[in-house]
């Protein structure tokens, strides 16, 4: 027992040592980054994201992508593995998708693979196989269905407006660069304060209710690296915690961006057919069986247990 201790304290002592203290106070650094990200251009990025309820879902997400042009493009393939319960019934669900960007009326989207195991007459087989294997150009409405998922140009202004060092754990070794670390937490006044200024500033109806449940979720604890020589957020790694006792859910994001400003260059697809399966706005854009009927719904089942996965390779 008293070697272990003994080794454990080695190693704590190694691992202190590894960690240079910081020459720039954190909020210098905060504000520092804050200037840099405006002149990044393009970037590589990594997301991984892990989402789990009480009620037995458990999702595990994927990432991997391209930024350019300041965050007007990008281009990522997302992979999803998950479970969620069905009555008593335990669902495997995995997916494989692509997703390009090019601009405000430009949103594409290809689906490699999807299953559910066990059978589900959730999901249309034959829609599934329909899509998967092509590119699809999305609808959209004048601009309003990218918005949300394209970056909001104040977004660089974030880290320095509404996060609060807690935590200054000097500079360490990151992907062999070295990097600012620190623990963080978010100020939720500031942040809806944040997210009212850029409403106003797009020009975008502001809700209070979704800015109040937004600050609820950021209100983990999270760590940020920032690298030392570009000022460019290297990492940022948050704890979602839900405040809402009838949504309760924990979940863990860690993005990662590397390739500063010489990313490569997005191909974006010159096929894409127009989309035709449901309004991305309205949410009905996966192909949901809608059943009426006790006779639709047997149909579909006898649909679905003929076919159930759809796969590219």
């Amino acid at each position: 027992m008293r070697r272990n201790f003994a080794l454990s304290l080695l190693v704590l002592v190694l691992f202190t040592a590894c960690a240079k203290k910081s020459d720039l106070e954190p909020q210098e650094v905060l504000r520092q980054s804050a200037e840099a990200v405006k002149q990044l251009q393009s970037s590589n990025f990594v997301v991984n994201g892990d989402l789990s309820t009480p009620k037995g879902m458990n999702f595990t997400v994927k990432a991997d992508g391209i930024l350019q042009q300041a965050g007007k493009q990008f281009q990522f393939t997302v992979n999803l593995h998950g479970t969620y319960l069905n009555g008593a019934v335990t669902h495997t669900v995995d997916a494989l998708a692509d997703v390009a960007v090019a601009g405000d009326n430009e949103v594409y989207f290809r689906l490699r693979s999807f299953s559910v195991t066990p059978e589900q007459t959730t999901f249309s087989p034959e829609m599934m196989g329909e899509i998967a294997g092509s590119w699809w150009k999305l609808p959209t409405d004048g601009g309003g269905t990218l918005q949300t998922i394209s970056p909001d140009p104040q977004l660089p202004q974030l880290q320095s407006k509404v996060l609060s060092v807690t935590e200054d754990l000097g500079i360490q070794e990151l992907n062999n660069r070295d990097a600012y670390r620190y623990k963080v937490r978010m100020d939720p006044v500031k942040l809806v304060d944040f997210l009212q200024a850029s409403a106003a500033a797009s020009g975008e109806p502001f809700s209070a209710d979704t800015a109040q449940m937004i600050a609820g979720l950021f209100s983990g604890a999270g760590e940020l690296w920032v690298d030392k020589e570009t000022m460019f957020v290297h990492r940022l790694a948050w704890e979602f915690l839900s405040t809402d006792a009838s949504l309760a859910f924990t979940s863990h994001l860690n993005i990662e961006l590397s390739k500063y400003n010489a990313a490569p260059a997005i191909v974006f697809p010159t096929d894409a057919k127009p989309w035709k399966f449901g309004s991305v706005a309205t949410g009905s854009t996966f192909p949901i069986q809608q059943s009426s009927s006790r006779a639709s719904s047997s149909a579909s089942s006898r649909r679905a247990a003929s076919s159930q996965r759809s796969s590219v390779q």
